[in-house]
């Protein structure tokens, strides 16, 4: 399971770094699709703090911050700690999340700009 790319189905330009959540999706060369929303402790805190008395995410994957390569670096920890599948949930395959599309067509997070991204 280590050939894979990760996507940003909502996108990622936009995104605080230190205090923020971004979904990503988590395509695995043989065609498995995973879903998983990476959060910041920042975000956590900024729910909890404007009220809310508790917060939840399903797939919820809590991370030091959102920058391209801690995202890349904490999944690939949970793959080698075999935690991956208890974070992420298997959505579908290449064939029915991305339509006509195939492993290679699709763009993975370190080649999309990054400009516009808060911290």
């Amino acid at each position: 399971m280590n050939n894979h790319k990760i996507t940003f189905p909502l996108g990622y330009l936009d995104t605080n770094i230190f205090n923020d959540n971004v979904d990503v999706n988590i395509v695995f060369e043989t065609g498995e699709v995973y879903f998983g929303t990476l959060i910041t402790m920042k975000n956590i805190e900024s729910f909890i703090n404007r009220g809310d008395i508790y917060f939840w995410c399903t797939n919820m994957f809590i991370v030091k911050d959102l920058k391209k390569e801690t995202i890349r670096a904490a999944i690939l920890k949970s793959l080698f700690d075999k935690n991956f599948k208890d974070i992420f949930t298997k959505i579908g395959d290449i064939a029915h999340i991305f339509e006509g599309l195939s492993y290679n067509d699709l763009i993975d997070m370190n080649d999309l700009a990054t400009e516009n991204c808060a911290s």
